[in-house]
């Protein structure tokens, strides 16, 4: 394995940027967090520093980074490296992260979508730890899936394999509100959720999924969802044809969801793909930018210092 000394792994999220130093072996170290500035890109770019740095200092840093593995919501382009689809942090969308941050950091710079990272981060300390065919599902306030297939990152010509909140299911596509947010996710995502329950007559307002799962009067609505979820993994396999598929996100992961996707896959699929929950949680993103600072996998996209103009 390449040194990772001088390495440092970044999981850019909505609400927080988690990074953490690589050890010489190429072992994490312990994480930091800093808020996520969603709104202003001086903002976002210095919260970004400020983690690095908190890094350098929690760790001894003898060295600054030089390499840096970055995961961050939204479809990165292959070719110019913009990012689009970045609805969480709207600071970062239209930019070229990699090289911004190259320039920031004086540091090479590799970047991609942050599922695609987690399903990596399953495959090489995770739950799916040696598998080369499989899903990371995605359940939250946004639905998105990573792919590897025959031990490689599924990404598509742009960037867009993947983007499973696009599937035509459960909505109309055709439909403006529904194409914006994507047919899928409107459908199961975390508003789609409420917004069923409260359909269905729920006794009360309910606001929050972590609310609803545990309701009673939620049985038939989490039911039709976890059908649906089936229905998300029905289509997932004939595409790809996974041999497990890990379940995250603040709804995949709640243990009476899981129990009730399995079951529903079980009935419409029987034992293949395997239903598991992930280990690593949020840290899955962070074990994948690892891999990506380390060269465990070839860069999606990268951008070097004495690359930029003026560098």
């Amino acid at each position: 394995m390449s040194d990772g000394a001088d390495r440092v792994a970044i999981d850019l999220g909505g609400t927080k940027i988690r990074a953490a130093r690589l050890a010489p072996e190429g072992r994490l170290q312990p994480a930091v967090d800093v808020a996520t500035p969603t709104k202003d890109l001086s903002a976002l770019l210095d919260a970004i520093m400020a983690a690095v740095e908190r890094c350098d200092d929690r760790g001894g840093a003898t060295s600054k980074a030089r390499i840096v593995g970055l995961g961050m919501p939204g479809v990165v382009d292959r070719h110019t490296g913009l990012v689009t689809r970045c609805q969480n942090i709207p600071a970062a969308e239209g930019t070229t992260m990699h090289e911004l941050l190259a320039g920031r950091l004086s540091a090479e710079v590799r970047v991609d979508n942050d599922v695609n990272l987690a399903a990596l981060g399953e495959r090489v300390a995770g739950q799916a730890a040696g598998t080369d065919d499989l899903v990371v599902l995605s359940l939250g306030t946004g639905v998105g899936a990573g792919i590897i297939s025959h031990g490689q990152l599924l990404r598509g010509s742009r960037g867009l394999a993947a983007e499973i909140a696009d599937l035509p299911l459960f909505g109309d596509p055709w439909d403006a509100t529904d194409r914006q947010q994507g047919t899928l996710e409107r459908a199961i995502g975390s508003v789609g959720l409420l917004r069923a329950y409260h359909a269905s007559g729920g006794s009360v307002h309910v606001a929050t999924v972590e609310e609803l799962v545990v309701r009673a009067d939620a049985d038939a609505v989490l039911s039709t969802f976890a059908r649906q979820v089936a229905v998300t993994i029905l289509a997932l396999q004939a595409l790809v044809d996974p041999a497990v598929v890990v379940l995250t996100g603040g709804i995949g992961a709640a243990p009476s969801i899981v129990a009730r996707v399995r079951s529903a896959t079980r009935d419409l699929l029987g034992s293949v793909p395997e239903v598991q929950v992930s280990t690593l949680g949020a840290m899955a993103g962070l074990h994948g930018a690892a891999a990506l600072a380390l060269g465990t996998i070839p860069p999606w996209v990268v951008a070097r210092p004495e690359q930029l103009p003026g560098g």
